[in-house]
């Protein structure tokens, strides 16, 4: 019963409608990625695990089930892109050596 209740399509819709709206918000603010990526794909991977433990609709079409598979697989990978994303910044000087050492560091 609760496992019905965590594979409904309502929430699959809200989980992708999560995303496609605050996906460009994490682009500007690199700050909210984990709470916005993590509770996305988390919810994401329940819905699509609950459902394949819930139905035998994916038995029939082993296509379909490596298609979702692969989708979550990228969700899994743009989240973990995302989150160790760095942009570092470094300024050389003509006839100055180069130490390494960046002068900002954006995470």
């Amino acid at each position: 019963m609760i496992l019905e209740r965590f594979a409904s399509l309502k929430i699959s819709a809200i989980v992708l409608l999560w995303l496609v709206l605050l996906l460009p918000w994490v682009y500007r603010d690199p700050g909210w990625s984990l709470l916005v990526l993590g509770i996305g794909g988390g919810v994401f991977g329940v819905n699509l695990a609950a459902f394949l433990g819930s139905s035998t609709f994916f038995v029939s079409r082993p296509g379909l089930l490596v298609f979702h598979l692969a989708l979550a697989l990228f969700l899994l990978l743009a989240a973990v892109g995302r989150l160790t994303w760095m942009e570092g910044q470094v300024e050389v000087a003509t006839g100055e050596a180069f130490d390494g050492t960046p002068l900002s560091l954006t995470r």
